[in-house]
C-alpha cells in the first residue's frame, strides 16, 4: 500500500533560494522536470464586488538569468526525492514512532522511542508539526493564536494556460490564490487552489 506521503495531492511553492539549497543537497535535478516555474505573481487587495480591482503588487521575471523566483512542486515529488537522497546517503528514516523522551549530555543526545528503542545523535531537530511534542519536551515556548479560519486546498484542471502566473487575492473573508502547476499526463492545464 502507498504511504501517506505518496497520496499527498498538495503542492508547495519553493522560492529560488530553497531551490538552490535543494540543488546543493543533490535532489533538485530530480525534482526540476516536474516543477512548474512561477514567472509572474499578481496580488490584489479588494472586494470582489468592487467596480475596479487594482493590482496591489506584482512580481515578474527572474532572480538571475534562467532562474525563476519560485517553482510549484508536488509534495509527493519533493518528499520522494528527499527520501531517495536520504537512502542513497545511508540516512535512516524512522516513521510511525513517537519520541517518549530525550536527554542531552556531553556526548550528544539520547532519544527514547515509544517502542523502547534508543537512538544517539549529535543533533535533534523538532520538525514534528505545529503542535510539536519535542518542542514541548524541550521547554521551548511559542506564541500562537487562532485565526478562526479553515482552508481548502485542491488541484483544478482549466481550459486556458496559466503561463506560469500565480494570483493571490486578499479578500475580506480571507485570501484566495491560484498557483500554476505542470500539465497532467494528458496535457491538461492545472493549478493549485488555496482558499482560506
Amino acid at each position: 500500500p502507498a504511504s501517506v506521503w505518496q497520496k499527498d495531492g498538495r503542492a508547495s511553492a519553493i522560492a529560488a533560494a530553497a531551490c538552490r539549497m535543494l540543488e546543493q543537497l543533490g535532489v533538485w535535478s530530480e525534482i526540476a522536470p516536474e516543477a512548474q516555474a512561477i514567472t509572474e505573481m499578481i496580488i490584489t487587495d479588494s472586494r470582489t464586488a468592487d467596480p475596479v480591482r487594482p493590482v496591489f503588487l506584482t512580481f515578474d521575471g527572474e532572480v538571475a538569468p534562467g532562474e525563476p523566483f519560485a517553482h510549484m512542486v508536488a509534495n509527493r515529488d519533493l518528499n520522494g526525492a528527499l527520501r531517495r537522497r536520504a537512502e542513497k546517503l545511508g540516512i535512516d528514516i524512522i516513521e510511525g514512532l513517537a519520541v517518549s523522551a530525550f536527554e542531552i549530555d556531553g556526548a550528544g543526545i539520547t532519544v527514547h522511542l515509544a517502542d523502547g528503542a534508543t537512538l544517539k545523535a549529535r543533533l535533534l531537530v523538532a520538525a514534528d508539526g505545529v503542535n510539536s511534542k519535542l518542542r514541548d519536551m524541550a521547554g521551548i515556548k511559542t506564541v500562537k493564536w487562532e485565526y478562526g479560519q479553515s482552508g481548502i486546498v485542491c488541484t483544478v484542471a482549466h481550459e486556458r494556460p496559466h503561463n506560469g502566473r500565480a494570483e493571490e487575492h486578499f479578500l475580506p473573508a480571507g485570501p484566495f490564490a491560484t498557483l500554476p502547476l505542470k500539465p497532467d499526463k494528458d496535457g491538461r492545464n492545472r493549478s493549485s487552489i488555496v482558499w482560506v
